[in-house]
Parts: structure tokens; sequence; C-alpha cells
């Protein structure tokens, strides 16, 4: 898929409730029983964990390392 493109990633079939991009060929990986707003936005190379939340406004952009939001970490704007 072309870098830019949105794209639905995630350790199950059902698509992550936030706008997910790829970036340099890496998408965001997100753990079912992780909670990700919907107004949020993931790209590149980022690992959410079970239990983690990502909140309303948060951006989070990984092109040359990766992100790991850990087990029940949260992250805000």
């Amino acid at each position: 898929m072309a870098d830019g493109q949105p794209i639905h990633r995630c350790f199950e079939e059902s698509p992550p409730s936030m706008y997910a991009r790829e970036v340099q060929g890496r998408v965001p990986v997100i753990h079912p029983d992780a909670w990700v707003a919907e107004n949020a936005y993931l790209m590149g190379d980022i690992e959410v964990h079970e239990g983690a939340s990502i909140w309303p406004g948060a951006v989070l952009r990984a092109e040359y390392g990766r992100i790991v939001v850990r087990r029940n970490a949260a992250v805000m704007d």
C-alpha cells in the first residue's frame, strides 16, 4: 500500500477505532483490548498493548523508530 494511505491492521480482523496510516511500509498494531479514541492519529511503526489507552487528540508518528505503548499505559495530547 502506498505511503500515507489509510489502513486498518491490528491483532484481530476488526478495524481499530481510530485513524491509522502506513508510513514507510510500517503500520500501527493495536491489541484488541486497547482503547484508542476515534480522533487519535497513529502513523507508522507503533504497538499498542493490552489495556493501553490513546486519548482524544493524541498524535503518534513513528517514522524512524518504534513507539511502544505498554500494558495499561495512557497517552494524552
